[in-house]
């Protein structure tokens, strides 16, 4: 997952606001953490009567695709137009194991807006499927263009606490403004999903610079009359399942659970199941498959493993996408409970998941993958420790800020640390081999 971020503020010729250099060296700090393997700023300015307009663009690349890291943000020479993406393209775009699918979609965008300088951004990503947050300025028209995907699942804020001054980024940081902030987050907002946003920067120097952005707002193909080109790459869910009858009544919620046995044998629920185990599987494949390999015994993929249902499905999965014997990391996060007693003979960090997760990490060694190295690493998660990063991991969070957030979010962000116990087998018990980072 990469990391954006831009300053857009207007100026008197020449000048510079200390205090915003400042916020954007906060935002290279906690960007560069999403993306580690390259960094990159470039900046721009644009004339505005006796004020002039400074752009600057940084982006951090975490390579997930391609044969070769590609540098961020992007630059046509020609042109001069800038983009910054972090997203991951699974249709729409034809994109091999060895191809960047980044630079694929700028060059895509770039052939495209000379055919339609108008509407080519909507004439893209109306192709476009899979994650993604974009930023993309246009030069020539002065216009810049900004939006994540329709479903929402890549992060992209702003902030314009600050006047004339507009920051976008992937994740917030303090920022210190003369207007009062618009909420509890420090002013940082995060952009709806359903639209694209365009922020035209030809304005006069008495307009308001930041006050609105323009919104192209996304429809179904189905919904589309009027021709326009901003229709989503998919279709909507089906509200009913086509002609066919269904199988069970609108009563089986009233069902209990040992009632339900009955339905488990029906031979006309057998497609669906096989439909859902395939998109799943196709899902997994295409997330998974272009990670570059990183030579023999090293894992590409790790799994945030309760052992519940969910985590056993795509463990499963993987092992029948992945190479035979290539490892996979089973991250399992217990919590310290400050109500246990020290008195007490349980393990402070035998917790339901930490008893779950040896369960399932049992079953994909006996049962699922046998030859398989599942690398079932605990990570013990001290209350000093929670207390100790608790700020930091609720402003990494920031703007969402509930109970489940912060619950979800520590729990991925000490797994993602990638440190804790490495677990072995030793009869029919387990034990802890060695540390595991």
């Amino acid at each position: 997952m990469c990391g954006i971020q831009i300053l857009i503020e207007r100026v008197e010729v020449g000048a510079q606001d200390d205090a915003c250099a400042s916020v954007w060296t906060d935002l290279t700090l906690i960007n560069s953490r999403r993306g580690p393997d390259a960094h990159g700023e470039v900046t721009a300015t644009l004339p505005n009567g006796e004020t002039q307009i400074n752009l600057k663009f940084g982006a951090h690349v975490l390579h997930l695709r391609g044969s070769h890291t590609q540098k961020q943000p992007m630059e046509d020479t020609e042109s001069g137009d800038i983009f910054c993406w972090n997203g991951e393209i699974f249709g729409g775009l034809e994109v091999d194991s060895s191809d960047n699918d980044g630079a694929l979609l700028f060059d895509l965008l770039l052939r495209t807006k000379a055919e339609d300088p108008t509407d080519f951004i909507a004439r893209v990503f109306s192709r476009i499927e899979g994650p993604y947050a974009f930023v993309y300025f246009d030069r020539e028209q002065r216009r810049l263009w900004f939006s994540r995907d329709y479903l929402g699942r890549r992060s992209l804020l702003v902030n314009k606490s600050r006047p004339d001054t507009l920051f976008i980024s992937s994740v917030a940081c303090s920022v210190e403004g003369e207007e009062p902030p618009v909420d509890d987050n420090g002013g940082w907002v995060e952009l709806a999903a359903q639209v694209i946003y365009c922020m035209d920067l030809g304005l006069d120097t008495s307009a308001e610079l930041f006050g609105s952005f323009a919104e192209y707002a996304w429809s179904y193909s189905e919904e589309n009359k009027a021709g326009g080109y901003l229709t989503l790459p998919f279709g909507q869910v089906a509200l009913v399942s086509g002609d066919a009858d269904p199988v069970v009544s609108d009563t089986l919620t009233d069902y209990r659970l040992e009632d339900l046995a009955q339905f488990q044998h029906i031979d006309a629920w057998q497609p669906y199941i096989d439909g859902l185990e395939e998109a799943l599987a196709r899902a997994i494949r295409a997330r998974v498959m272009s990670i570059p390999d990183r030579g023999a015994g090293v894992p590409r993929v790790g799994i945030l493993f309760s052992g519940g249902v969910d985590c056993i499905t795509i463990a499963a999965l993987l092992a029948r996408i992945l190479p035979p014997g290539e490892p996979v990391e089973l991250f399992n996060v217990a919590f310290e409970n400050p109500r246990q007693t020290s008195s007490t003979k349980q393990n402070i960090y035998d917790v339901p998941d930490r008893k779950t997760g040896r369960s399932g990490w049992l079953e994909l060694c006996t049962k699922i993958d046998t030859q398989r190295d599942w690398r079932l690493v605990e990570v013990d998660v001290p209350y000093g420790l929670v207390q100790e990063y608790q700020a930091h991991i609720r402003q990494l969070l920031e703007p969402s800020a509930t109970v489940m957030d912060m619950s979800i979010g520590m729990a991925l962000w000490f797994a993602s640390r990638g440190e804790g116990w490495l677990m072995k087998r030793s009869g029919s018990s387990i034990e802890r081999q060695e540390e595991y980072h």
